[in-house]
């Protein structure tokens, strides 16, 4: 009865699991508190809607160009490992920002291309979000952790552009706020580092070595052919 009481909270019993949907909490919350910071600060710089849209188009364009090949380095490489890479990358590009915005030398660009780089990042890292999870639990457990992991992305909606927002306000003058807000943010990666470096992950049967780009051919034409895929 209790364990029904707990419904897909049971998905969190099992360690590994554990330590990575703590850790995507935390590192999504962080993305969802810089989409705020970084539309501050693109107007406050700028003034202008046109760089707003920027943004949106700067994240796309390497998102929608490298998703496919992060689904092929998802197949073929150790997903913890390509995790902990992008994670310090992506720690790294924001560490950057929140700096030259903390000294006053922060430029459109330097937002731009932040956005950039961490959009084809981010195309390697949710791909292997997506693949790791399910080797991290009971199979009969693994509806409630995808139930789980539907929450993360809507639930930390409700609350992280609200502490971006306090940060910008509150904390300082509205740069120095900000620049915080991106150091905050990127500390989120390292805490997610650290909770993939307390997985013990199982053995994971890999794609066969091949060849790249042949395997998203083949993929393009697996889906091409299958209605439903399509």
């Amino acid at each position: 009865k209790i364990d029904n009481r707990l419904g897909m909270l049971n998905a969190l019993r099992h360690n590994n699991f554990r330590a990575f949907w703590v850790g995507l909490v935390v590192s999504v919350s962080g993305m969802q508190m810089f989409y705020v910071i970084q539309v501050w600060l693109v107007y406050h710089l700028t003034e202008s809607a046109l760089q707003l849209g920027m943004l949106g188009l700067a994240r796309a364009i390497p998102s929608i160009a490298l998703g496919l090949a992060g689904g092929v380095a998802a197949d073929k490489i150790d997903q913890r490992k390509l995790l902990m890479f992008t994670s310090i990358c992506i720690f790294v590009a924001y560490t950057l920002l929140a700096t030259l915005t903390l000294i006053g030398n922060v430029q459109v660009w330097h937002i731009l291309t932040t956005v950039f780089v961490v959009g084809g990042l981010q195309a390697f890292d949710q791909a292997s979000r997506q693949a790791i999870f399910p080797h991290l639990i009971d199979r009969k457990e693994m509806l409630k952790a995808v139930a789980l992991n539907s929450t993360v992305h809507p639930g930390s909606r409700m609350y992280a552009p609200l502490i971006g927002g306090f940060f910008i306000d509150y904390i300082g003058s509205p740069i120095i706020g900000a620049s915080i807000a991106i150091y905050v943010t990127a500390l989120t990666y390292i805490f997610f580092c650290f909770q993939l470096s307390r997985i013990k992950m199982p053995t994971i049967p890999r794609a066969a070595d091949g060849n790249g780009f042949q395997e998203i051919v083949n993929g393009l034409k697996y889906i091409t052919f299958r209605p439903i895929f399509r």
